[in-house]
């Protein structure tokens, strides 16, 4: 069996009722971050409400009939997120209760309520000044700038630079680097 067949039977997508809230569930291997490599679900939300509760209760039976390690069940919250959603703090709430651990990738400078309730935090960051921590940072520049190391704070999370700059920047970039800088 080809690599590129195994993956594409790991990946499993999660059939949930159409809907403004959630855009796409799905099963597969982490690629990026501390969690690389971990069979986790990943739910893409769409910035939209819940419909209703039904939905929610669907997702979880669906989420909790998956195949997933015993040792320990993540779930990914990832996409466009509404600030002011009261769901997603149920939803976290529910996660818990069966066991989930809750993770979240945010854009830099969001802000919700719910942020205080998942379990790992991963911010993405394409500015030169980090003004938000979580449990890892994930520095994407922008493709027209010069590649920089961010100001940050004096405790942070764990530090990422995306891949697809040239070698050469880099290397240069992790080499100069005040803090240790793993590839994303």
């Amino acid at each position: 069996m080809k690599t590129g067949q195994l993956q594409k039977e790991k990946l499993v997508r999660v059939d949930v009722t159409k809907n403004t809230w959630i855009n796409e569930v799905q099963v597969d291997f982490f690629r990026e971050g501390f969690w690389a490599g971990l069979y986790a679900v990943s739910i893409s939300f769409s910035g939209g409400s819940l419909p209703s509760e039904a939905l929610l209760a669907e997702l979880l039976q669906k989420l909790l009939k998956l195949d997933l390690p015993k040792q320990l069940r993540v779930v990914r919250f990832t996409g466009l997120f509404d600030p002011r959603d009261p769901d997603i703090t149920l939803f976290i709430h529910s996660l818990h209760k069966y066991g989930f651990t809750v993770q979240a990738v945010i854009p830099e400078r969001f802000s919700a309520p719910w942020l205080e309730k998942i379990d790992w935090k991963i911010v993405r960051t394409e500015g030169e000044i980090l003004y938000q921590d979580g449990s890892e940072i994930w520095y994407c520049p922008k493709e027209s700038t010069n590649l920089k190391e961010p100001t940050l704070p004096k405790q942070h999370g764990l530090l990422y630079i995306i891949k697809g700059r040239s070698m050469v920047e880099t290397i240069k970039f992790i080499c100069d680097a005040k803090e240790t800088w793993r590839l994303l």
